[in-house]
């Protein structure tokens, strides 16, 4: 019975949880992306309302139709441009999701590693207390019958 425990896998345990780090570090980057797309997009919304606003101003003052079909325009192009942000905002979440899922698992395979790791300690230290009892055990017997 060797003296110190080894886990047959450590080698793969090591690599799983650096696994497990690289989709971490892919999904917190995943998630920055996805809140800056947001925040983007939000700001397009934003400027779209106030392009919206000052289209309602402008055809409510009576304007030439030049100027009012240039803040038509605008209001097309900022419309257009949120759109565009919105569908790169729903991107960035279903790749946020999809690294999260990755990372889940990756968490999982490491822990399922971490599991055995612990029963086969386990094992190895009952095998280990098992051996010192038989030792202290023909000890006492050798000494009992010498006496």
């Amino acid at each position: 019975m060797s003296a110190r425990f080894t886990f047959r896998l450590a080698r793969v345990l090591r690599h799983r949880r650096r696994i497990e780090d690289v989709r971490a570090r892919a999904a917190r980057e995943a998630v920055e992306r996805r809140a800056r797309a947001q925040a983007h997009a939000e700001a397009l919304e934003g400027d779209t309302a106030v392009a919206r606003a000052a289209l309602h101003d402008v055809c409510t003052e009576g304007v030439a139709a030049g100027l009012l079909q240039e803040h038509a325009r605008a209001v097309h192009d900022r419309g257009r441009l949120a759109a565009a942000a919105a569908a790169v905002t729903a991107r960035e979440a279903r790749e946020a999701e999809a690294r999260r899922a990755a990372l889940v698992a990756a968490a999982q395979e490491r822990q399922m590693l971490e599991r055995l790791e612990a029963v086969q300690r386990a094992v190895w230290q009952a095998a280990l207390r098992r051996a010192d009892q038989r030792t202290t055990d023909e000890i006492a017997t050798t000494r009992s019958t010498r006496a």
